[in-house]
């Protein structure tokens, strides 16, 4: 399947090749990540109330509160927020288990926000959010897979 090999190439790149987190720090992470994903969550719901609420309404000559934000890329913003916050919580009782599918789960989170940012021309966020997420999913997930 076209995904797992995807997976097994970044997970050799940004899972061994990389310089290595402390342990102490990996089961850190480990630790906190359901209570990251319920706050991502609370904040995502936030930003969607806000944004039916607000957000559309504000638009004016100068974008969201003069940001330079069209329509699309508030619209996008939104989709966007609500496929993450249904893919989290669908993944925060898992990641209590550290189960290989939650973490499967916020990886295709990862993906969706980058592709989100790619769609609104974000390509800052797009690279660092890959590059962050995808090193920090790949140095913690053996302990997701039982292998560490």
């Amino acid at each position: 399947m076209f995904m797992d090999k995807f997976i097994e190439q970044l997970d050799l790149y940004f899972g061994k090749k990389a310089p290595q987190l402390p342990r102490g720090i990996k089961e850190f992470l480990v630790k906190i990540a359901p209570y990251i994903a319920i706050i991502s969550v609370a904040l995502f719901a936030i930003s969607i109330f806000h944004l039916l609420t607000a957000g559309f309404g504000s638009l004016g000559a100068g974008g969201y509160y003069g940001a330079g934000f069209s329509r699309t890329g508030l619209f996008v913003h939104l989709i966007v927020s609500v496929i993450v916050s249904v893919i989290y919580l669908m993944a925060i009782p898992g990641l209590f288990k550290r189960s290989i599918r939650s973490w499967n789960l916020i990886f295709y989170a990862t993906l969706i926000t980058a592709i989100g940012s790619l769609l609104t021309f974000s390509i800052a966020s797009l690279i660092l959010g890959l590059l962050i997420g995808f090193y920090v999913l790949f140095q913690v997930r053996t302990y997701y897979t039982g292998q560490h």
